[in-house]
């Protein structure tokens, strides 16, 4: 999902209009592997492709919706810009006590509730 902004700057760079680039913004997060399996297997292979088809002919929709606006994608800043520094230093050490903190947690209830 992050990943599209870039890339939808990257195709009006490359020449695309602002349409196509307006159509990725839109339609991309919602066309991933995790999403798209989780319909196929709640809903079948048949109900997954069609959510694919409906997908990519609305993002062929907003494209030409978009292109008759004159739309244009511009990407304002980088992530990280928004962030205090202090905090981008103090991040990932904190992550990692508190994931070890839950591994340990998990780790001594698995040993309490066995030995009961």
């Amino acid at each position: 999902e992050h990943a599209s902004v870039p890339l939808a700057v990257a195709l009006q760079k490359a020449g695309a209009t602002g349409g196509l680039s307006f159509a990725v913004l839109a339609s991309l997060p919602a066309i991933n592997s995790a999403s798209i399996a989780l319909v196929a297997q709640l809903a079948g292979l048949r109900a997954a492709l069609q959510v694919l088809l409906m997908i990519w002919l609305c993002g062929i929709s907003l494209s030409y919706i978009a292109d008759f606006a004159n739309a244009e994608v511009v990407q304002v800043g980088h992530s990280h810009d928004g962030l205090p520094q202090w905090f981008v230093y103090i991040s990932k050490p904190l992550m990692g006590v508190i994931a070890s903190l839950s591994v340990w947690r998990l780790s001594s209830f698995g040993t309490a509730t066995r030995a009961t």
